[in-house]
């Protein structure tokens, strides 16, 4: 009778280890494809950044507008569309005008940076001098920055096509 009850346990532990051998090459392929779809959402992420980044841009430029496009709706009765129309151009409107505003500010200041370059490289020199006991800029090299201004005016010329992006004027 021994032998009888053995049989029915030795079926079990075979079900059983079979069944767990089955589970371990399930969970092995489960992990494989894992991994094989991780790689292939990371590769395409890598090649279409430039596309993830304008989403992730406009995304945040809609979450942004939310709140007006819902003030305008709801408390003036705008349609939806035409208020977030008027607040896309308003906001297209201030980007320019700011891209104006700064284009005219870094001229000015850039052209008070080449005016000074001579004064800028007497100090420098003056300091190198009594700190270290050299001069940083040779005498040509002064006459070169006291030339600056000429040589960046003739630059913006000959590249006014390029910096603007069309064609030359003059």
């Amino acid at each position: 009778m021994g032998m009888d009850e053995r049989k029915p346990e030795a079926a079990d532990d075979d079900v059983a280890r079979s069944r767990s051998m089955e589970l371990i090459r399930q969970g092995v392929r489960y992990a494989i494809f894992a991994v094989l779809i991780t790689l292939a959402v990371l590769w395409f992420l890598g090649t279409q950044r430039n596309l993830i980044g304008y989403l992730v841009l406009a995304e945040l430029l809609a979450l942004a507008l939310e709140p007006g496009v819902i003030w305008l709706h709801e408390k003036r009765g705008w349609r939806r569309g035409s208020a977030t129309g008027l607040l896309l151009v308003g906001l297209f409107l201030f980007v320019v005008l700011l891209a104006v505003g700064l284009a005219a500010v870094l001229a000015r200041e850039a052209n008070q940076v080449v005016d000074q370059l001579p004064t800028y490289v007497d100090q420098l020199n003056a300091f190198t001098r009594d700190h270290f006991d050299f001069s940083l800029f040779s005498a040509s090299q002064r006459a070169a920055a006291a030339d600056a201004t000429t040589h960046l005016n003739q630059f913006l010329k000959d590249h006014q096509e390029d910096i603007l992006g069309g064609s030359p004027r003059g």
